[in-house]
């Protein structure tokens, strides 16, 4: 018995920190039980109109980086070139994928800047 711990020493057990927290959580009641804490809802939502510009200046620089790797995939007969053609053409093959997908987002965003310009009636 002697190689064990002396897991019921109540000594012991005082002093454990799972016994200080059990004790702490005996003491509070219903009442003065901690509230949780609210968590950050993020940043705001985006306008129409920032989200067409966001979307237009991703579709640019995507386009450009999408020119670069189709050229060096497709079109570049440099035998030093050529080592790298595998890379090229997947990394060309993703940005499009993501091209077409800001293109998307930049003509939902341009409706949506349309649709709010519409509803708005000018100020005289």
């Amino acid at each position: 018995m002697q190689g064990q711990s002396n897991r019921n020493d109540p000594a012991r057990n005082a002093t454990s920190p799972d016994a200080a927290r059990a004790s702490a959580q005996e003491k509070l009641t219903l009442d003065e039980k901690p509230q949780p804490v609210e968590q950050p809802t993020g940043r705001p939502k985006m306008t129409p109109l920032e989200a067409r510009k966001t979307y237009a200046i991703r579709s640019l620089i995507t386009f450009g980086l999408w020119c670069w790797f189709a050229y060096d995939a497709w079109l570049n007969t440099d035998p030093e070139m050529q080592k790298h053609k595998a890379f090229n053409t997947v990394g060309a093959i993703i940005l499009g994928v993501l091209l077409i997908y800001f293109l998307v987002m930049l003509t939902s965003a341009a409706l949506a800047v349309r649709r709010e310009q519409q509803s708005v009636p000018p100020a005289t």
